[in-house]
């Protein structure tokens, strides 16, 4: 998977367990989603940058 399709998937993710109103403990549970995974990308999604620093700047 791209990273941009990564970023966009997670991104969805993330916006589900907003919406539904349930703690994220309780979300990941129900949704089969390790809450450490859960928290990598919510913190990745809150800097995208820290995503990207490991592409080579073109030269």
């Amino acid at each position: 998977m791209a990273r941009i399709d990564r970023l966009r998937h997670w991104r969805g993710v993330l916006d589900r367990q907003k919406e539904s109103k349930l703690t994220v403990t309780r979300w990941c549970a129900e949704n089969g989603i390790n809450q450490k995974t859960f928290y990598y990308w919510h913190r990745i999604l809150n800097d995208p940058n820290k995503f990207f620093d490991n592409v080579p700047k073109p030269v």
